[in-house]
């Protein structure tokens, strides 16, 4: 079908997921709504992706290969470009059921007053079966029930995305009318989107059906999230978007949040006041007390403000600075330090464990204690024999770990914890350098992944294990081990630590 006509354009990004991206491509292509064109566009795959794109001879696709990897930077210049009356976004490790698009254009095309619809979700494991953990954050994430976007826009303040960006299919002018695109934002454009469409008029509906499949992959590969720069960025990202819900009037913010109407007082507010302490009443992430105390300054530095602010709230410039100093934020409280993981991995090529090959990395430890890291080797290393590997998940913290795998080049491997016990399932190190010796026969390999679980020893915990290494209370099932210096040093500061608390 001709691209001119098309009612709706369907754009799917790629990257790195090769081994999904023809499902996802035949998924799109056997829709039973034929009247689509797909671009798809790949932002410099390293893998097979933009060979298996240039395999589709389909006069519906129109290709866009990117030769360097530029983030996010080109989606607003995609859908900016779009000419159809509805854009449908899909990913490259994701699929759609065969009547999704012909559900949601009916739906759009009968129900003028929605801008978006998205769908239920079908969740999805890496062989494309129906996934079983229920205690996974994402197993009904996406089960939402509909609302109006003032209820909308109180789930989004309260508990953050939830709706499956894949899902969706959107009206082309909605992007203008409601002002959906903030340039920049790479870890969350889809929530802005979402909190912009509502937060500027616009109204979305879920269809009651799971139309849409997402999938899992091994903890959390599917994204980067478990990388600590990532957490960082979210957060900073997170302060663009709450700064929306300044665009709203008094009134509004009453409908979303009843308890701001304590802050109408004989029918007047600051809208200013009103949403600052909106803000510091939150959730409590960093972002919401950066945004509440920002709208709280920006107000007293405006006279007419201060002056209502005064008379309505008795708020001044002192209520500010005592405020100020009270918060439990600070300017560091992004993410919690001991939730991000500085592993090495050690690599053999012929000639030994060397320090000058060493390779590191950072994970980002989830709620559940899960991790995933993964280790390149260096291209110029690629090719070349590999005769032993020793991992180090995180030196200098002590940590009890669970080892579910380890692949080189997804083949998973044996492996043994050096110097620890087991205790309860997990791995119980008396060293500051806790390691694990991989177990194979010598071979190529351009990518290692540890894939488990971990947490922190207690301080009642080192206290014992201090006990028991120096004093000589080991009990017969733990091994004998000799406290090295710095192993001593760092138990016995420990130790004063949990004595004298």
């Amino acid at each position: 079908m001709s691209e001119k006509f098309s009612k709706v354009d369907v754009f799917l990004s790629s990257y790195n997921h090769a081994a999904f991206l023809r499902e996802s491509i035949d998924s799109i292509l056997n829709q039973s709504y034929q009247n689509f064109t797909l671009t798809i566009v790949d932002d410099g795959s390293t893998d097979e992706s933009q060979e298996i794109i240039r395999s589709y001879s389909d006069p519906r696709i129109r290709p866009v290969l990117l030769e360097k990897n530029t983030g996010c930077g080109y989606y607003r210049d995609v859908l900016s470009s779009m000419t159809a009356e509805y854009v449908a976004v899909a990913h490259c490790d994701d699929k759609w059921m065969p009547d999704k698009l012909e559900k949601q254009v009916g739906f759009l095309e009968s129900h003028p007053e929605y801008a978006a619809c998205f769908t239920l979700i079908q969740i999805i494991d890496e062989q494309g079966q129906p996934f079983q953990d229920q205690k996974h954050f994402y197993y009904d994430l996406f089960d939402q029930e509909n609302r109006d976007r003032f209820a909308w826009l109180r789930r989004f303040f309260y508990e953050g995305n939830c709706l499956c960006h894949p899902s969706l299919l959107i009206r082309r002018e909605a992007y203008q009318t409601y002002e959906m695109f903030s340039t920049g934002l790479a870890s969350l454009p889809d929530f802005y989107q979402w909190v912009a469409l509502c937060a500027h008029g616009g109204e979305l509906y879920v269809l009651q059906e799971r139309l849409s499949c997402f999938r899992i992959r091994n903890h959390y590969e599917n994204t980067s999230a478990a990388k600590p720069e990532t957490v960082i960025r979210a957060s900073n990202e997170l302060k663009f978007i709450l700064n929306l819900y300044r665009t709203l009037s008094p009134q509004e913010l009453c409908a979303i949040f009843p308890q701001a109407q304590k802050y109408i007082v004989d029918g007047k507010c600051v809208q200013d006041y009103l949403l600052g302490r909106i803000m510091l009443e939150g959730p409590g992430p960093k972002a919401y007390t950066d945004v509440g105390i920002s709208v709280l300054h920006a107000a007293l530095s405006d006279p007419q403000k201060r002056a209502a602010m005064e008379e309505l709230y008795g708020y001044d410039q002192k209520c500010f600075s005592r405020e100020m100093s009270q918060l439990q934020n600070d300017v560091f409280g992004a993410f919690d330090v001991h939730n991000v993981q500085h592993a090495m991995l050690y690599v053999d090529w012929g000639q030994g464990l060397r320090e000058e090959e060493r390779l590191s990395a950072e994970s980002l430890v989830m709620p559940d204690g899960s991790f995933s890291v993964s280790f390149t080797l260096p291209a110029e290393k690629q090719g070349q024999v590999i005769r032993a590997v020793t991992y180090y998940p995180d030196y200098g913290n002590l940590r009890m770990y669970r080892i579910a795998q380890i692949l080189m080049d997804g083949t998973p491997v044996s492996f043994v914890p050096d110097r620890s016990a087991r205790e309860d399932s997990w791995d119980v190190f008396y060293t500051v350098a806790p390691n694990y010796h991989l177990q194979f026969e010598p071979h190529e390999a351009r990518c290692i992944t540890v894939q488990g679980s971990t947490k922190l020893l207690s301080p009642e915990k080192i206290a014992e294990d201090y006990e028991r290494l120096l004093i000589g209370k080991t009990e017969q099932t733990q091994p004998q081990v000799s406290a090295e210096p710095e192993q001593t040093s760092l138990f016995r500061r420990l130790l004063i630590k949990v004595k004298h608390k």
